[in-house]
């Protein structure tokens, strides 16, 4: 069988896995999917027309590795695979914009390790990039719109500018207005609304948002199966903003 027939496969194999570890959880096929990935890039030599996706799809199963272990070999090597991936997809192509915002997290994250204010700055700009080239209604587009309503708020949570939580706010309730229920995303998109309001009641101290950002969490808690990874977190925000409206209304 020729090698980018084969290559073609496992990186389809690779999907299928990371797909089912999105909807479970389940770390083992994290494990699988990054080799299956490998696999794929490896076979596939520079200039090959899959090559990028083969890339993108190694350096988006790595950061996953690097969220569940902190290893930072796994982050580094999905910026290496990213950046490649980008460097190698024309401008006008439409896997771009998903090229763009996959690198935007990757950097993103690293910023979170670094503090380098370049990084962030980087990940904004690319994800400002990815969403500018999506029209509305294209299904990659909430996506889009939660990525770069996290990077907002770590630029907000570090310069305290109230116009980032400001956009962050209107950013991330764009991407849940556009996410139907029972899509595997919604929790995290509900999750970061929740986080912005959070920050903005820290702020302002509105009831209103306190309520809101209870709904949110709850919504995400219950749309997240048991046994999933985020499910403890959506849990944990939860029942931190019960505690602090029963310390608040008393009730």
């Amino acid at each position: 069988m020729p090698a980018d027939v084969t290559a073609v496969q496992t990186n389809r194999r690779g999907l299928e896995l990371f797909r089912n570890y999105q909807r479970t959880g389940n770390s083992q096929l994290l494990q699988e999917a990054v080799a299956f990935f490998r696999e794929a890039t490896d076979a596939t030599p520079a200039g090959h027309v899959h090559r990028p996706a083969y890339l993108k799809n190694l350096g988006i199963a790595l950061m996953a590795r690097f969220e569940r272990t902190g290893q930072q070999a796994d982050l580094d090597q999905a910026v290496t695979r990213l950046t490649e991936a980008l460097g190698a997809t024309p401008a006008r192509h439409p896997d771009r914009p998903g090229m763009l915002s996959s690198l935007g997290n990757a950097v993103r994250m690293r910023s979170d390790r670094t503090r380098q204010p370049a990084d962030l700055e980087r990940a904004i700009a690319l994800h400002t990039e990815a969403l500018g080239a999506t029209p509305a209604g294209h299904p990659s587009r909430p996506g889009y719109l939660s990525n770069l309503g996290n990077a907002l708020g770590t630029r907000f949570w570090r310069t305290r500018q109230r116009a980032d939580l400001d956009q962050a706010i209107v950013v991330f309730g764009e991407a849940v207005d556009a996410t139907p229920p029972g899509d595997p995303e919604r929790p995290q998109f509900l999750a970061g609304l929740g986080h912005a309001l959070e920050a903005r009641f820290e702020l302002t101290g509105q009831l209103a948002d306190l309520d809101r950002i209870i709904a949110l969490f709850r919504e995400a808690v219950d749309a997240t199966p048991a046994g999933h990874p985020h499910r403890p977190r959506h849990q944990s925000d939860l029942d931190l903003a019960l505690r602090i409206r029963r310390e608040r209304t008393g009730r």
